[in-house]
């Protein structure tokens, strides 16, 4: 009867560590399910922040060439050529082309 209980108790203990090496596996490969998601993810975050980065870049040339248009428009040189512009006037030394159809 020694042996029987012996016999039990060792059948028992080998599927306790098929149990473990089974939880084992599982583990490992949710991981690695986690670690290719987050890595796919981190990829399409790079992506979108290199495509943010570039329309900023050039927002922020616009931006700098209208602050020099403005300026441009407040200094003396521009109050006249806005003149010029709009409401046609011409300077003493300019030359006046009319077109006729």
């Amino acid at each position: 009867m020694g042996e029987v209980c012996f016999m039990a108790h060792k059948r028992k203990f080998k599927f306790k560590r098929r149990f473990i090496a089974l939880v084992v596996a599982l583990c490992v490969v949710a991981l690695c399910c986690v670690y290719l998601s987050q890595r796919q993810k981190m990829e399409e975050i790079a992506s979108k922040q290199t495509e943010l980065e570039a329309v900023l870049d050039d927002l922020t040339s616009q931006e700098k060439r209208l602050e020099y248009m403005i300026e441009y428009r407040k200094s003396p040189e521009g109050k006249i050529q806005y003149a010029c512009e709009k409401f046609g006037f011409v300077k003493e030394d300019d030359i006046v082309f009319e077109l006729s159809d």
